[in-house]
């Protein structure tokens, strides 16, 4: 992310004793996705939502039109429910599976760190030739970098999570040389979210009345569009036309 090059708002800048190009785009901003996402559950606890944790959907159970109707729990519990929403993340191919779907995924792993510092020398995302770093709330930033990506083992072993932090911070110090001493908070290794065909799968199933899929990767960019899309078509059955290119139905059930 962060091509080397002027963007039409961007800028250009020079670190270090010899030239390292990057962008910063003072209009660009970022949200604190933890932040963000408590802040949504608090407010739908207040409007009369119950939130449930600790415990995972073993089936998703339908009835004769097959239709959703209920959702097994590995405590042995179960809850009715109208409708069900997958956004899974890299494990919505299994939450698929559940009703019978075939939801292919691509295997695009990424390693992220956070690294605590005494005071955020950031302001603004940053994209470098070799890493991304971007602020993460008061005290932490958040470090990427598709060149550490690429050492991620083919094969499928993720590799030390703590070692990769290393090598990101190491990268960010060459950029911004006030993290070299900031402390390693985690780091992880994950599979990005991403359908096989590479775009996003949203909306409902004809054939799973009350299922429906939220599966897409840059998820903090496009869940406020894809929740209010989603909640139009399970609440009053209206299917936006700007879901037509994505809707999970391309794929075969």
């Amino acid at each position: 992310m962060g091509t080397p090059g002027r963007g039409p708002r961007g800028t250009r800048l020079g670190v270090g004793p010899t030239r390292r190009e990057g962008r910063v785009r003072p209009d660009e901003g970022w949200v604190h996705g933890r932040g963000l996402v408590g802040r949504l559950v608090e407010e739908a606890v207040a409007a009369g939502a119950e939130v449930r944790t600790g415990s995972a959907v073993r089936d998703i159970r339908t009835g004769a039109d097959g239709g959703v109707r209920a959702l097994g729990l590995s405590d042995g519990g179960a809850l009715d429910v109208d409708a069900v929403v997958n956004a899974a993340g890299p494990d919505a191919s299994h939450v698929a599976g559940l009703v019978g779907r075939d939801l292919p995924m691509r295997r695009e792993p990424g390693a992220v760190a956070r690294v605590d510092c005494a005071e955020v020398p950031v302001r603004r995302a940053m994209h470098t030739p070799h890493i991304e770093i971007r602020p993460d709330g008061d005290a932490s930033v958040v470090l990427h970098s598709r060149e550490v990506d690429a050492l991620i083992d083919a094969d499928g072993v993720p590799g030390d999570p703590g070692e990769f932090g290393r090598l990101l911070r190491a990268a960010a110090q060459r950029v911004v040389p006030g993290l070299g001493d900031a402390r390693i908070a985690g780091a992880r290794v994950v599979n990005r979210p991403i359908p096989a065909d590479g775009f996003p799968s949203v909306g409902g199933v004809t054939a799973v009345p009350g299922y429906y899929e939220a599966v897409t990767h840059s998820g903090i960019t496009l869940g406020p569009i894809v929740g209010r899309l989603l909640a139009s078509e399970i609440v009053g059955g209206r299917s936006d036309a700007l879901l037509g290119g994505f809707r999970p139905e391309r794929f075969s059930r």
